[in-house]
């Protein structure tokens, strides 16, 4: 019995120990294999099939260099998991090249010469505030080209994939395609602005990101001719555009250019220092008024669209000049929008109208069926009246459009003839063509594409990207929705970089609550209304009493007599019940809405919670009446 009394726990010690050595050699074993398993919606932790498609196109070896202090106390922990993270990528990275990537891990100490290789390969030390010095970089290398991400900004993981792949693309690429670009706005801020701010070298960082892909070659605003070596085109407000230059632009896509246009109904962007006042001009419109009709796309410069079920918001609360897209408003079956999910658009205008034979018109963006066309200027300075008079028409607008096919050129009497200072244009295109001028291309040979967009605005800084600090003081840009990631993968896609255009797509992943948006719309549609209705019945009431007022005060020897000033005490006594109703109505609409953020948030953290435990409670009955049945 004594000998039976010291086996079980015997037993127990030694399963214990098989278990601890079974794992161990589990782990070692598994440990010899790379595996990452991705259970996100998106596989955003899964490299893109563009990446892939880089790192299979290497011709010949590119070695990356990664820098990282891992050893160095001063390093904060945050820091180090995400030069893990960093590490799992290129390690990722390294696989899919089929050894055409080659990952070196270097630890830059004080006098080392890892520290010498950093600072030879451009990657700089991030420098705390108490003198500490650490490094998170990389560098790459193919045969004599090389460049460098100096720092890896963890406020950047989103465009980590991209920014990576993007610097492998560089160095293996001998020279960067070319992209012209027209534009009246400014691209790049004075030096003195830029030390004084701290800022990024342009006021728009979707034109730095272009300038670290391509060659951004700008051409003057009034230029007559693009030149040949340039094949992608971007145009970006082009306000008050000449017919010639118009004619210049119709060339080169008749020769087999590609198109990137951003139009605008009103550019909030386009205002002089100050705004618009003290006699300044105020936020211009553009179009191309000679080339659209040609391509079937109609633009109307005066009137923007405002969408209920999209509206945005700023500090002071909802805009109806803005509008905050989400996934149901882009097409997803396009390689350009179809990785986005979520777009910021100021003052935004919409192409119609049918298309000539030979052309394909697909919409890429749309507003819903909740909008209607407004004045740009009336939106900016009502916006409350926009919202109390809103229609919605049922249509859903096209915001961006593709254009595929054959073009037929706008001028069918060929080159247009410049209208020199003192001169008055001719308003029959046939006289006032240029007899000069070599006759033009009618036709293109061979199929092209054009996008067209209908705000300008969402390109540049304020509405398309966030600023956040580092743990070293320094700002770091980051996207804040898919703006830059829309742009550039339309120019990406153009210039034949379609592979780089779907890795930065990536980057752009908000995921909105779509659902919870379109229940919102729908309770404010419910009370709109009805605030209307007694928004307007308090005016009439507030216009009449103020007339009564007046004659009140009119003069001395006017009287009222019983019967005005009853008159006088009823109104006010219903202007004093319709702010009571106005006020109560707002309150329950708030209070709707807010119940619904509510109840979304409690649905989200107590869902799994309650989920596992009624699995645990199902698993113990379940149990419990096994062990009775037996």
């Amino acid at each position: 019995m004594k000998h039976r009394r010291f086996e079980t726990p015997l037993y127990a010690v030694a399963g214990l120990a098989a278990m601890f050595v079974l794992l161990v050699a589990v782990n070692v074993l598994v440990s010899q294999f790379k595996w990452r398993g991705d259970l996100t919606a998106d596989r955003v932790f899964t490299l893109s099939d563009g990446t892939r498609k880089i790192l299979a196109g290497l011709s010949s070896p590119v070695q990356v260099r990664f820098y990282a202090s891992q050893s160095d106390e001063a390093m904060p922990m945050g820091l180090k998991n995400y030069a893990q993270n960093v590490d799992d990528l290129l390690d990722a990275m390294r696989q899919a090249s089929g050894g055409k990537l080659s990952v070196q891990r270097l630890d830059p100490k004080p006098d080392s010469d890892a520290e010498d290789s950093a600072r030879l390969d451009g990657v700089d030390p991030q420098v705390f505030p108490n003198g500490d010095r650490i490094y998170l970089g990389l560098g790459f290398t193919q045969l004599d080209r090389k460049t460098s991400l100096p720092f890896l900004a963890p406020d950047r993981e989103r465009l980590l994939e991209y920014d990576i792949a993007r610097a492998i693309s560089a160095v293996t690429t001998e020279e960067k395609p070319i992209i012209g670009l027209l534009t009246p706005l400014p691209t790049s801020a004075p030096p003195s602005m830029m030390q004084m701010a701290e800022r990024p070298p342009s006021p728009a960082v979707f034109f730095d990101e272009l300038r670290r892909s391509f060659e951004l070659r700008e051409i003057p605003f009034a230029a007559e001719e693009i030149s040949s070596d340039i094949k992608t085109l971007l145009v970006v407000h082009p306000h008050d555009i000449s017919e010639a230059t118009q004619y210049a632009i119709d060339q080169f896509i008749l020769r087999g250019g590609r198109l990137v246009a951003f139009l605008d109904p009103m550019c909030v962007m386009d205002v002089p220092p100050g705004g618009p006042m003290m006699g300044m001009t105020p936020p211009s419109s553009s179009t191309l008024s000679k080339l659209l009709p040609a391509w079937g796309a109609e633009f109307t410069a005066s009137a923007a669209v405002v969408d209920m079920q999209n509206v945005g918001t700023t500090r002071r609360g909802r805009a109806p000049g803005l509008l905050a897209l989400g996934p149901d408003s882009l097409n997803r079956d396009s390689i350009v929008t179809g990785g986005v999910d979520s777009l910021l658009m100021a003052m935004a205008g919409a192409y119609r109208g049918g298309t000539p034979e030979g052309i394909t018109k697909t919409a890429l963006i749309r507003s819903s069926a909740q909008s209607e066309m407004s004045d740009p200027g009336f939106i900016q300075s009502s916006p409350q009246e926009v919202e109390r008079n809103f229609k919605p028409t049922g249509e859903e607008y096209a915001l961006a459009v593709e254009l595929e096919g054959r073009f037929r050129t706008a001028f069918p009497q060929g080159k247009p003839r410049t209208v020199r200072e003192g001169e008055v244009a001719l308003p029959n295109a046939a006289e006032s063509s240029d007899p000069d001028a070599p006759t033009g291309l009618k036709e293109s040979a061979e199929p092209t594409t054009i996008y067209l967009v209908g705000d300008a605005d969402m390109l540049f800084d304020p509405l398309a990207v966030a600023e956040l600090t580092t743990p070293f003081g320094r700002p770091v840009l980051v996207p804040a929705n898919g703006n830059i990631d829309l742009a550039q993968s339309m120019v990406e896609q153009l210039a034949g970089g379609d592979a780089l255009a779907s890795v930065r797509s990536r980057a752009s992943r908000d995921r909105p609550f779509t659902v919870v948006r379109k229940m919102q719309a729908e309770a404010e549609a419910k009370f709109r209304d009805k605030i209307a209705e007694l928004e307007r019945g308090l005016q009439e009431t507030q216009v009449r009493l103020a007339e009564l007022e007046r004659s009140k005060d009119a003069g001395q020897q006017s009287i009222l007599t019983p019967e005005q000033q009853e008159e006088i005490k009823a109104f006010r006594a219903k202007e004093a019940e319709a702010k009571r109703e106005l006020k109560e109505v707002r309150r329950t609409l708030r209070r709707e809405v807010e119940a619904l953020e509510q109840g979304v948030k409690w649905a989200n953290i107590l869902a799994m919670p309650l989920l596992v435990a009624a699995a645990g409670l199902a698993i113990a009955v379940y149990r419990h009446r096994r062990q009775r049945a037996r």
